[in-house]
């Protein structure tokens, strides 16, 4: 049987892990956003419809899982380390919002 201190630190690293986890959510969402202030519309490509950059954030923190969120940050960040254009990377990922929504 765990020793009630034991089972009081794990309770404690849990609660700390938790956190640690929100932060990095909110930490994401603010890089995403940064990433998108340059944006001020994003076409949706299949449809003739566009949204605004806050819309575009709005709806990805919304429908996004923290990984998938996290996974489109990293891919905005290749993107722009070799010097492509992510506009076109953007209005993918709002074709699958746009249809998620």
């Amino acid at each position: 049987m765990i020793s009630e201190k034991s089972m009081l630190y794990l309770t404690e690293k849990l609660r700390k892990e938790d956190e640690l986890v929100e932060l990095k959510y909110e930490y994401y969402k603010r890089i995403l956003r940064d990433e998108l202030r340059t944006y001020k519309q994003i076409k949706v490509p299949t449809e003739n419809y566009t949204i605004s950059n806050e819309e575009f954030v709005e709806w990805s923190i919304e429908l996004l899982t923290p990984q998938e969120l996290h996974d489109v940050i990293m891919m905005i960040r290749y993107a722009k380390n070799r010097s492509t254009n992510v506009r076109p990377f953007l209005e993918t990922i709002a074709v699958g919002i746009v249809h998620k929504q």
